[in-house]
C-alpha cells in the first residue's frame, strides 16, 4: 500500500515538473495504449475491458481538446479539434458496434499525431 502511495506522489510530481510538450506527448502515449487495449478487448469479446479502455481513450482525447490554444494557431487548433471529434465518433462506433477496426483507426491517427508533435518538439529544442 505504501508503494502505491509513493508511486502516485512520484507521478504527480513528475507531471507538475513536466513541460507542456512532455505532458502533451504523455497524453498521446496514454491514448494510444488505451486505443490498442480497446481494440484487443473487442477482438477478445471482453465487454468490460472494451468499455473501460474506450472510456479512457475518449477521456484522454478530451484532455487533448482542452489543451488546444486557439489564440496561438486558430486554424491548426480547429483542424485538430475536428480530428479529435472524429476520433471520438469512431470510438463510439467501436463501442456500440464492436468494431475493433475503428479503435485501430484511432490508434493510427494518434500515432501519426504523436510522431508529428515529437518531431516539432525536437525541432524547437534544436533551434534553442
Amino acid at each position: 500500500m505504501m508503494r502505491a502511495g509513493a508511486a502516485k506522489l512520484y507521478l504527480q510530481m513528475s507531471i507538475q515538473a513536466a513541460s507542456r510538450e512532455q505532458v502533451l506527448l504523455t497524453l498521446y502515449d496514454t491514448a494510444i495504449i488505451e486505443a490498442r487495449m480497446a481494440a484487443t478487448a473487442i477482438r477478445n469479446d471482453d465487454l468490460d475491458g472494451r468499455s473501460e479502455h474506450i472510456h479512457r481513450v475518449s477521456s484522454t482525447i478530451s484532455e487533448l481538446i482542452s489543451a488546444l490554444d486557439h489564440t496561438v494557431a486558430p486554424e491548426l487548433c480547429m483542424q485538430l479539434l475536428q480530428l479529435y471529434l472524429y476520433m471520438k465518433r469512431r470510438l463510439a462506433n467501436a463501442d456500440a458496434n464492436l468494431e475493433a477496426e475503428a479503435a485501430e483507426e484511432v490508434t493510427g491517427l494518434l500515432d501519426d499525431l504523436r510522431a508529428a508533435w515529437r518531431q516539432a518538439v525536437a525541432e524547437i529544442k534544436n533551434e534553442e
